[in-house]
């Protein structure tokens, strides 16, 4: 998933700075809150969720992470410098 560059040099700028979480952990954390596996590169008919990627918003500091589970998009809110989840959106 594309981003602009402004969302990204920020994302890196604030770990950089501490702010917020690295992204693998909060992508860690977004696959916990789905409770299902994630396909890890295989289809296996709609019993996991595959990966699509995130969206920083720099002001909020958070995540959001996208999944694809058969013909749902699923979001997953993630707080950037807490890593709470902050919403499930099917």
């Amino acid at each position: 998933m594309a981003q602009s560059n402004s969302a990204q040099e920020a994302a890196r700028r604030d770990l950089g700075e501490g702010r917020v979480l690295e992204l693998r952990q909060l992508e860690a954390i977004g696959a916990r809150a789905l409770g299902v596996p994630r396909c890890g590169g295989r289809r296996t008919g709609g019993d996991c969720y595959e990966y699509l990627g995130p969206s920083y918003d720099a002001q909020a500091k958070a995540y959001r992470l996208i999944y694809v589970r058969g013909q749902s998009v699923i979001h997953v809110y993630v707080d950037a410098r807490t890593g709470r989840v902050m919403r499930v959106a099917r």
